[in-house]
């Protein structure tokens, strides 16, 4: 076993977490974030949730996930991911990063990178999203989208999109709101 559950507090129904030996950059006796359950965090591989982080529900972390800071991760599952500042909800992150983000009702998929933005009921493959609103859309191979809204059913394919509201289609485009689109 990697890490075990202790202080256990009835409040929150959290557990904090206990390195039993290093790993990574963790050292044995590490405190770390808090979960629900061992069911959270996977005892394989380097994952570790720093901080005050939380996992809770059904939420897993499994491969070489971090969770860090003021991150919540709640009835979700985290593979081989860093979360940072973050709340995920009721979504799938894998093989990506998000920072000072909301995700929610969504899929955030190989190599993704969200940053500072929210993103809801949407599925983001392979693409970049920085300070931006994703709501009820796909963003796949290899978009950039920042500092834009994308909604209602939007589709935005291999595109850069900057500073612009989609509601509708983009494939192979480069969008900003100088464009005539």
């Amino acid at each position: 076993m990697k890490y075990e559950l202790v202080n256990y507090n009835p409040c929150t129904n959290l557990y904090r977490i206990k390195a039993l030996k290093p790993f990574n950059n963790v050292k044995m006796g590490d405190l770390g974030g808090y979960v629900s359950g061992e069911h959270n965090l996977s005892q394989e591989g380097d994952c570790w949730i720093y901080g005050y982080g939380v996992v809770e529900g059904t939420s897993t972390v499994t491969g070489n996930s971090t969770i860090i800071h003021n991150s919540n991760i709640d009835n979700s599952t985290v593979h081989n991911s860093n979360i940072t500042d973050s709340n995920v909800t009721d979504s799938d992150v894998k093989d990506s990063t998000v920072k000072g983000s909301v995700i929610k009702d969504s899929a955030v998929t190989y190599g993704s990178v969200v940053t500072d933005s929210d993103v809801t009921d949407s599925n983001i493959d392979n693409s970049i999203i920085t300070d931006s609103i994703i709501t009820d859309s796909v963003v796949t191979y290899g978009s950039i989208v920042t500092d834009s809204v994308v909604t209602y059913g939007s589709i935005v394919t291999d595109s850069n999109v900057t500073d612009y509201t989609v509601d509708g289609k983009i494939l192979n485009g480069v969008v900003s709101n100088d464009s005539a689109w």
